[in-house]
């Protein structure tokens, strides 16, 4: 945005893309100016790789389903002991 130049002589009297978005938010939407604020975790986001990122999201997926399996084989031989809440409580959480 910065290196899209403006139209010379343009009636904002702006520069550049950004510069104009600048203005333009300025002019009519002030709440805008500090949206930045209410993101405090997006430049850490930024960096994160979208390749780690999709490598944890399958490895929890696989987790899951893992569980799901396991959940499968004890609700099939129920050796729970009586006070034993895991598949009750599990049940729930996986809807």
């Amino acid at each position: 945005m910065r290196d899209t130049k403006a139209a010379e002589n343009n009636s904002k009297g702006t520069a550049t893309l950004l510069h104009y978005l600048a203005f333009t938010i300025e002019t009519n939407q002030k709440g805008l100016i500090t949206f930045m604020d209410e993101l405090p975790h997006l430049e850490a986001a930024a960096r994160v790789s979208v390749a780690n990122l999709m490598s944890s999201v399958t490895s929890l997926a696989t987790g899951v389903s893992l569980i799901k399996d396991e959940m499968r084989v004890l609700k099939r031989i129920r050796l729970a002991p009586e006070n034993d809440r895991f598949l009750e409580v599990m049940d729930v959480s996986f809807l």
